[in-house]
């Protein structure tokens, strides 16, 4: 596997925060309950009452979850 580029993943929760986070990527942005950006992640956000099944997957630019790329060439 080469070195691939990911998408922002911004992954909710019960608390505020993450205005930095859009400020080092260029965006001016308030505190929000996305505070966290879970970069290489090939894990799951357990958040119950969300309605996004993968969220917490990281994403490469082509929108495959990185999680399935590393399955397929360990």
């Amino acid at each position: 596997m080469r070195a691939e580029r990911l998408l922002p993943n911004r992954v909710y929760r019960f608390y505020r925060g993450g205005a930095l986070i859009g400020k080092l990527r260029g965006k001016p942005e308030e505190d929000d309950f996305f505070p966290e950006d879970w970069i290489g992640s090939v894990t799951l956000a357990r958040n119950p009452g969300r309605d996004d099944p993968e969220e917490g997957l990281s994403r490469l630019a082509d929108g495959r979850p990185l999680r399935d790329a590393v399955e397929a060439d360990p």
